[in-house]
């Protein structure tokens, strides 16, 4: 099934969190609608049960080799992240146009996994949707260049189609890492390794890993995490996921 992994990355991710959600189906059910009536992927919950925000998950799909040109790289210019975001937010305004009179306004996130972590890179989702450019401040005269620093640009997708995204709260980058290794000090140790030959490396590597396994550490654990970007042109923003 099409984006069946990033679902199920997804519900991990809350169940882990302790998140309360709702289904298409139970969503469907709760609002007493047919099964042809649009629903989110997942609806959550706060403690009382009350629908809080509403989720649409969606996953990039493809071979590898049509993927990544000859380069090696994937032309951010060429990206399938805008008209992925466009079709995702257009359903999910499809859900509030549907719900909205027994919902009220609710916050909506579009959470993105992508396999090959391309096309949910920090720097493509800044860059494409929030139209991230690099700034250097110059004196001619003096023959001077200042401090390089990072702003947004009119250029990015939320705030050159503000009005069709403004019911877009956010949009996050789903994936999964190794987090008990990073908490359990197992990746600074590694990073700190002193070896003049490969050989001296692997043994120091080994002699750290096995005292991280020998007292339960978790360091070969994946669990999915969410980076969230949000949308500064957002009619709501009322958002705790974290």
């Amino acid at each position: 099934m099409h984006g069946e992994t990033a679902e199920r990355l997804f519900r991990e991710y809350l169940e882990r969190q302790g998140w309360r959600y709702w289904t298409e189906s139970e969503f469907r059910r709760a609002l007493g609608l047919n099964k042809a009536c649009p629903a989110p992927d997942f609806t959550l919950l706060d403690d009382t049960g009350a629908p809080v925000a509403l989720v649409e998950v969606s996953q990039f799909t493809g071979d590898i080799d049509a993927l990544v040109p000859e380069n090696g790289l994937t032309p951010v210019k060429t990206s399938p992240l805008p008209p992925k975001v466009r079709k995702k937010a257009n359903q999910l305004r499809s859900v509030l146009q549907q719900a909205s009179g027994q919902l009220g306004d609710l916050p909506t996130m579009l959470a993105l996994y992508d396999p090959l972590g391309a096309q949910t890179h920090r720097v493509v989702i800044l860059q494409r949707l929030l139209g991230l450019a690099q700034a250097v401040d110059t004196y001619p005269l003096a023959g001077k260049v200042g401090m390089q620093q990072l702003m947004l640009t009119p250029e990015g997708q939320f705030f050159r189609y503000a009005p069709q995204n403004a019911h877009l709260s956010a949009v996050a980058a789903l994936r999964t890492e190794k987090v008990f290794a990073h908490l359990s000090g197992l990746e600074r140790e590694i990073a700190a390794i002193e070896a003049q030959d490969f050989e001296a490396f692997a043994d120091k590597f080994c002699e750290i890993y096995e005292k991280h396994r020998a007292i339960s550490a978790r360091v070969d654990e994946e669990v999915p995490v969410l980076e969230i970007f949000l949308n500064p042109a957002a009619q709501v923003h009322r958002y705790t996921l974290l």
